[in-house]
């Protein structure tokens, strides 16, 4: 299985190191909690993750076409928009007014943060159906479930080393520019969260694609 550990690998690095809502709501978080942010973020992803490759490498051609159901894709699209939205305005606010990131929902959990950006997210769902589709194909032709242990193994390692140093170098970058670093990095990460959410919109809802 030693192919389908390097063809998971250089696969997956496409997925895990793009600068997406889970990447930057976790640079963000790891302003204020450090490391473990990113630890957190990387379970609460892998918990919607891998229940969801498991069942789309017994039922592929099922969820694949659930995906790309024309409503199901814009609602998915919707919320997740949404989301990033109240989490890229309450951390701009909050920096200005000099608080914490508040909200009634607890977004500032980075396990929550990690599920919800993975859940919501249709890029990340359609990707695992599309891009990964090569690895899916070489789970099912190895003995399974044993194939798909082995390939997310091999898989999720990199989400949990890319969010752990992007949460850990935000913490220690703030060490040295201290409060004023802090606001100025919270409204820079909130400005690039709009960014992503414009971006999403004009590709999903009028294939334009600017990112």
């Amino acid at each position: 299985m030693i192919d389908l550990v390097l063809l998971t690998v250089l696969i997956s690095l496409s997925g895990a190191l793009s600068p997406g809502p889970l990447t930057v709501s976790t640079a963000a978080l790891g302003a204020r909690k450090g490391y473990k942010a990113g630890i957190a973020s990387a379970l609460g992803h892998m918990t919607f993750e891998m229940p969801f490759v498991f069942l789309l490498c017994i039922l592929y051609t099922n969820i694949y076409s659930i995906l790309n159901n024309f409503y199901i894709n814009i609602s998915f699209t919707s919320f997740l928009v949404f989301f990033i939205i109240f989490f890229a305005t309450s951390m701009i606010r909050d920096a200005i007014k000099g608080n914490e990131v508040k909200s009634i929902i607890k977004i500032q959990n980075p396990f929550i943060t990690g599920l919800i950006f993975t859940g919501l997210n249709p890029f990340f769902l359609i990707w695992w159906a599309t891009v990964g589709f090569p690895i899916i194909s070489l789970v099912i032709s190895y003995p399974f479930p044993l194939s798909f242990f082995v390939m997310y193994f091999s898989h999720i390692w990199l989400d949990y080393v890319w969010l752990t140093s992007v949460a850990g170098a935000t913490a220690a970058s703030l060490k040295i520019f201290k409060e004023k670093g802090f606001k100025a990095l919270n409204i820079t990460l909130g400005l690039f969260l709009y960014y992503i959410a414009t971006a999403i919109i004009l590709e999903r809802f009028f294939g334009v694609r600017i990112f």
